[in-house]
């Protein structure tokens, strides 16, 4: 029988650059905790008396990826065009995204396009918009994470 090492489900991402993250000072440390945290979901020893913005996302399934794969890649339905760079990270995180807490009065809100569930363009321009000048930064970081975790083989924790 083919079955996953492991069930994944959804999880929990803080923007490395959060205020309220307690790091070690060592980059190289920070980095190893940061991962740690990422890959189990326990973010408990790094956070200090202020509660961070925490996303809450889901695993794509194939054809959610494949979906994002085709978006990106060749026609947007969009723009008729393949998607830049900052649009394929937008709506990789638009696709993955499930809720945001501790983010002021913003919610994430959902639309069906091609029979994809998306949360809407308002919590993205919300993200940027609110962690200026790291807002770029906040997408970014949250898109190479959740493709990573898209694309790569489940890791054992």
């Amino acid at each position: 029988m083919i079955k996953a090492p492991s069930v994944q489900h959804e999880y929990s991402l803080i923007f490395s650059g959060d205020p309220a993250l307690r790091l070690p000072a060592d980059s190289a440390e920070a980095a190893r905790v940061l991962r740690i945290a990422q890959e189990t979901g326990d973010w408990r020893s790094l956070t200090g008396d202020e509660t961070p913005t925490i996303f809450q996302f889901r695993n794509l399934s194939r054809t959610q990826l494949g979906w994002y794969e085709g978006e990106r890649a060749s026609c947007s339905w969009l723009n008729g065009r393949p998607l830049s760079g900052r649009e394929s990270d937008d709506l990789i995180v638009r696709l993955a995204l499930r809720g945001v807490t501790n983010f002021g009065t913003h919610k994430v809100t959902f639309q069906k396009i091609n029979g994809q569930a998306l949360a809407c363009t308002d919590i993205i321009d919300a993200i940027h918009d609110e962690a200026r000048p790291q807002g770029e930064a906040v997408i970014g970081e949250l898109a190479g994470i959740v493709a990573e975790r898209a694309l790569q083989q489940i890791r054992p924790l």
